[in-house]
């Protein structure tokens, strides 16, 4: 069963960002490869996600971006997210969905903020349905010094 988790975007990073003009013939297919990752600060309560996006054509990418949303998770939330051991946060699937779909409209707009007035704004971040890409909660294990 989901419970509510109160939290809120407390930062935006871009992580990388590179047009590689020379990778790029306009008359060519383009494919798309995404990349979905979670991560954790434990002193700060927060749980980011992190999505990195390639175009690309015959395997070589001409754009890149990797975007991170931050969320800081409320201490009853958190608490609840803890394992059994504290070991781990296990992060349940309905709420990873919800901030990984943040972080794609995130990175949309980042896409098109970076790319503006350039011949590659014409490339748009499509729908995607983070339903596909996390199919069960996510468990993001401590680190041996970390545990608490």
């Amino acid at each position: 069963m989901e419970t509510k988790v109160n939290f809120l975007l407390k930062r935006i990073s871009t992580e990388q960002f590179a047009i590689l003009e020379e990778n790029f013939q306009p008359k060519r297919d383009v494919n798309l490869e995404l990349g979905l990752g979670f991560r954790y600060s434990i002193e700060e309560r927060m749980i980011g996600v992190f999505l990195k996006i390639k175009f690309l054509q015959k395997k070589a990418a001409f754009l890149v971006l990797e975007v991170g949303c931050h969320f800081e998770i409320d201490q009853d939330a958190w608490n609840r997210f803890l394992n059994e051991n504290k070991t781990a946060i296990v992060v349940e699937r309905g709420f990873a969905c919800h901030i990984a779909m943040i972080t794609v409209g995130t990175a949309r707009g980042v896409l098109h903020a970076k790319t503006e007035n350039t011949e590659f704004n014409n490339f748009l971040l499509p729908t995607i349905n983070v339903d596909r890409l996390i199919k069960e909660d996510v468990v993001l294990e401590f680190e041996a010094a970390e545990e608490k």
